[in-house]
């Protein structure tokens, strides 16, 4: 790559010498003569050379091959105005006499003479030996300029019968406003007579267009990346960069007066493409190397188009102050591109790679480091055009500040840093197709595993299905909410529902509910929940649900967490009628004993289980009411004995539906979290006793007993436990503590 830079560098710094031809006969350089300039014009100037002692001529001396600055501003005289910085008035026209006495002897040849002027504003017209060779005005009615033409590089052949042996004169009237730093000589060289042919060779625009159409072609084609799919942000701003490039440059050339007569229109268009250069440069760059835009860069591309902006709307002499405001902040926006961009990312990633290597048994000596990164690395390889795009730019930038000599160096430096990038994007276009072909191959692999996948798939789904379906049990598809997402014909007819109704049905809609059972079993569901997502192990419990007729349904319900490919999870609903056991009609009795932690789902399995065969000698509602009665009790010893929920903390965390997370949140901590509800049962034909016993410390049931007798009827939201109680059982009896209670019932068959 580097050798490629060194190549394309040495062709287009060589390849300019190769057009120009040895001098002809005609050849005079205008700057070895001396130069007279006056305000004003007289026809008789174009015939008579300008005498010495005239106090209204200044001389400049000849320059030679030095060059030399003549214009308007240059001359000190008192009819002069002085420019303003940043003034948006108009000055008024003036007009300047141009003289150059030069001596030539005519040569014999059939060579055509011409004349080359490396610049000249703003309406002009030539004089040689008092003929009119060449002119560029146009005023308007009132005798203002109408269209400027303050060109460069103006050349055109001459007759040679004009010529004179010995001593000739070339006078040039020029009419502009002279506080406009573009008008008269503004460039130092060359000015020169040669043969036309010579003169048309130094200016081909052979080699201009070539490079013209290289900045186009980069720019259309990177552009064109973009915004076909493969949408590398740095593509847009490399093909911006490299388009505006192209019609800067263009507006620097002679051939843009042919398309756009007015100079001043050409200087803004081409003020606004410089304007633009550094913001897609700095993006660029920012985005293949850090892939993203600074804040820096993203502030002075404002400010660029803010100037571009007020190029657009102001006249050319503010135009010239906001081009030397640019200057400066162009010089710094180069360091920054230069030094921070391109040369600290470069030895950042030279010190890293001489560190790698240093820590190896043979690493490389950190000069190699140095040039096999310069060589072989992307930002080795910027590093090289940077360096010289920033050295042709600060000196074009100088140049046009003091020197004047108008090389315009950076269509080189441009062009190198322009290959060399577009070399970096074609390798790294490479890089991504390689990449883009592995991932296809990869890709095809991928899609025949899936394909087989799906093949497995689908006759999994069939078992599943024919499983799912041909289940006698209960068996739902629920998410996190306990909503149906599918179900089997035997767990739609649990719930009394159409399957057209699925997607809209919930499972708690077909829960059991009545005033003495509140929404226990909802409450019992979502802590059920909570424990399967955490230990995702199945579980289950006994629930009512009312069924399309309204009759009552006990299921035994096994819940199992699913979780999806897409990490989240679902719940499978399994659900058993629960049958009347068989050898209930031959039960006579039993003694039972519990001890229970304080889970709230074992209070409905224990008071389930110690009810189960009351229905031998009670109706089977009384005993169902019965069940309900009991668990109240036991509810309360794990609520108010063993956690310590008191009455008003349950109220307040009902009222914000957070009563779960109270009760969870109780039973983990250290000082509730051992303690244990016993729970006794003693069933015969006469009577059923059952005693309840917590590890709290008790209550003052005295109290509560009858406060409770004088509130029996009223409803609630809680704390209907003992009032419950002491409506269903025969006797309750407390201990002197208040943490155990004995509840008596007698039976008749």
């Amino acid at each position: 790559m580097r050798k490629l830079y060194l190549i394309v560098a040495l062709c287009f710094f060589l390849i300019p010498t190769f057009l120009f031809a040895a001098e002809s006969p005609w050849f005079k350089d205008l700057n070895a003569s001396e130069l007279f300039v006056k305000v004003g014009f007289d026809s008789t100037d174009t015939v008579f050379p300008p005498d010495a002692n005239d106090q209204n001529w200044k001389s400049f001396p000849p320059a030679e091959r030095k060059g030399r600055l003549v214009r308007p501003i240059d001359i000190i005289l008192p009819e002069i105005p002085k420019p303003q910085f940043l003034s948006l008035t108009r000055n008024d026209m003036m007009e300047f006499t141009y003289s150059i006495p030069f001596s030539l002897e005519a040569p014999i040849t059939n060579e055509v003479p011409g004349l080359h002027l490396a610049s000249l504003g703003d309406n002009w017209e030539i004089f040689l030996n008092g003929e009119l060779i060449r002119s560029s005005i146009d005023l308007d009615e009132n005798g203002q300029i109408k269209i400027h033409h303050s060109r460069r590089d103006v050349f055109f052949p001459i007759k040679p019968s004009l010529f004179k042996d010995g001593q000739n004169l070339l006078v040039i009237h020029i009419l502009c406003d002279p506080t406009y730093e573009s008008n008269g000589f503004h460039q130092a060289q060359p000015y020169y007579f040669d043969s036309y042919e010579n003169i048309s060779k130094a200016n081909s625009s052979l080699l201009t267009f070539a490079l013209l159409a290289i900045y186009l072609f980069m720019g259309i084609y990177h552009i064109f990346l973009y915004f076909s799919g493969r949408n590398f942000r740095y593509n847009l701003f490399y093909g911006l960069f490299s388009a505006d490039l192209f019609l800067y440059l263009f507006m620097r050339t002679h051939i843009v007066y042919n398309l756009i007569a007015n100079t001043e229109i050409v200087f803004k268009i081409e003020l606004i493409c410089l304007f633009g250069i550094l913001p897609f440069v700095c993006c660029f760059l920012e985005l293949i190397t850090e892939n993203k835009i600074n804040k820096i860069t993203k502030i002075y591309s404002i400010f660029s188009i803010f100037m571009a902006l007020a190029v657009t709307f102001t006249p050319s002499n503010f135009n010239l102050d906001l081009l030397r405001i640019w200057q400066i902040s162009g010089l710094s926006m180069i360091l920054y591109i230069f030094f921070y961009l391109i040369c600290w990312k470069f030895f950042s990633i030279v010190h890293r790679k001489w560190k790698r290597e240093k820590d190896l048994e043979h690493g490389k000596s950190r000069i190699r480091v140095f040039f096999t990164t310069l060589q072989k690395t992307a930002i080795g390889n910027l590093f090289i055009g940077g360096f010289i795009m920033v050295g042709t730019g600060i000196f074009d930038i100088l140049d046009s500040m003091i020197f004047q000599k108008d090389l315009v160096l950076t269509n080189y430096g441009f062009l190198i840093f322009t290959l060399g990038s577009a070399f970096i994007l074609a390798n790294r276009f490479a890089f991504l197709n390689k990449q883009m072909d592995d991932l296809n191959h990869s890709l095809e692999k991928k899609v025949e595993e899936v394909v087989r996948a799906s093949e497995k798939s689908k006759i999994s789904e069939k078992k599943y299905r024919s499983l799912f379906e041909g289940n006698s049990d209960a068996v739902l598809l629920l998410d996190k909410t306990f909503s149906i997402l599918d179900g089997n014909n035997a767990g739609l007819k649990l719930l009394g529902i159409d399957r057209k109704a699925v997607e809209s049905y919930n499972v708690f809609n077909s829960l059991s509910k009545d005033e003495k059972d509140g929404d226990h079993s909802q409450d019992l569901l979502k802590i059920k929940l909570d424990e399967l997502i955490k230990t995702k192990k199945p579980s289950e419990l006994s629930l009512r649900f009312t069924g399309k007729m309204g009759e009552l349904k006990a299921v035994r319900v096994r819940l199992e967490l699913i979780q999806t490919r897409l990490g989240s999870y679902q719940v499978l609903f399994r659900g058993v009628l629960i049958q009347e056991d068989v050898l209930l009609d031959h039960f006579v009795g039993e003694k039972i004993h519990y001890q229970i932690s304080n889970s709230f789902p074992l209070t409905d399995e224990v008071s389930r289980r110690i009810t189960r065969n009351l229905s031998k000698y009670m109706d089977r509602g009384e005993a169902e009411i019965l069940f309900i009665g009991l668990r109240e009790i036991i509810i309360n010893a794990i609520e108010h004995g063993n956690l310590h929920i008191s009455f008003d903390e349950k109220t307040k965390a009902q009222a914000e539906s957070r009563y779960i997370e109270l009760l969870l949140d109780r039973q983990k901590e250290p000082r509730y979290c051992d303690k244990k509800v016993t729970i006794e049962a003693a069933i015969t034909p006469n009577k059923v006793i059952y005693r309840i016993t917590d590890d709290g410390p008790g209550f003052d049931h005295k109290t509560f007993l009858d406060s409770t007798l004088q509130q029996v009827n009223v409803t609630l939201a809680h704390g209907r436990g003992i009032s419950m109680a002491m409506q269903l059982f025969d006797s309750i009896v407390y201990n002197e503590k208040g943490n155990q209670v004995t509840l008596i019932k007698k039976l008749q068959k």
